[in-house]
């Protein structure tokens, strides 16, 4: 019932402006070709 109601008065009440998205991180990890085939675990 809910999802019914959510459903119906979700175009009301959604402001895109209101919805901010988070930045985008991006780190640089040195790896070798055979930690990226057999996997590997880094700390950030």
């Amino acid at each position: 019932m809910s999802n019914a109601f959510t459903g119906m008065f979700a175009e009301f009440f959604y402001d895109e402006k209101s919805v901010k998205k988070a930045e985008t991180v991006e780190n640089k990890l040195s790896c070798r070709l055979e930690e990226l085939y057999k996997g590997s675990k880094r700390k950030m």
